[in-house]
């Protein structure tokens, strides 16, 4: 009995560690219920799924080593205090869109940014102004959303 009990704690083991596992193979980001916080952006009547990068850690990382991002999704940087953050796109597979955020409107806004063809000399992408909030979106959706700098962007933790 104490044997059975063992092996199906260890299948169920091997069943959760599988499933948590299958996001980070297939390049979308790792959430494990209840520890990803997640956050909306609207901006012209368009509402974005973020993903908080809530860490110092997660900040540097970003999306970096993701293979893509599902459509309306995205990644939130935010700051305690307004400050001019510098962007790059290193380990980066797939183009995006930067909109930095000052009181609620956008100030700065990157459109179509490459991934790097390598790692050495990395452009870096500021804000024209301290900000307290970046967001990072699939490339065109800022154009095809009409997204500029002066629009009203709602962020909701």
């Amino acid at each position: 009995m104490k044997n059975i009990l063992l092996i199906i704690g260890l299948f169920a083991l091997l069943a959760v560690v599988f499933y948590f596992t299958q996001g980070a193979i297939n390049g979308t980001p790792l959430t494990l219920p209840g520890f990803g916080k997640s956050a909306k952006l609207t901006v012209n009547n368009h509402t974005f799924t973020l993903s908080v990068a809530d860490t110092e850690k997660k900040k540097e990382i970003g999306l970096s080593g993701q293979k893509s991002l599902e459509k309306n999704k995205g990644m939130l940087f935010t700051y305690e205090t307004k400050t001019l953050p510098a962007f790059w796109m290193r380990n980066m597979k797939f183009p995006i869109d930067i909109l930095f955020i000052s009181d609620g409107k956008i100030v700065t806004l990157y459109k179509d940014v490459k991934p790097p063809v390598s790692n050495e000399q990395l452009t870096l992408y500021e804000p024209t102004q301290p900000v307290d909030a970046v967001v990072e979106i699939n490339a065109g959706l800022s154009e095809q959303y009409k997204l500029n700098v002066g629009d009203t962007a709602t962020i909701s933790l």
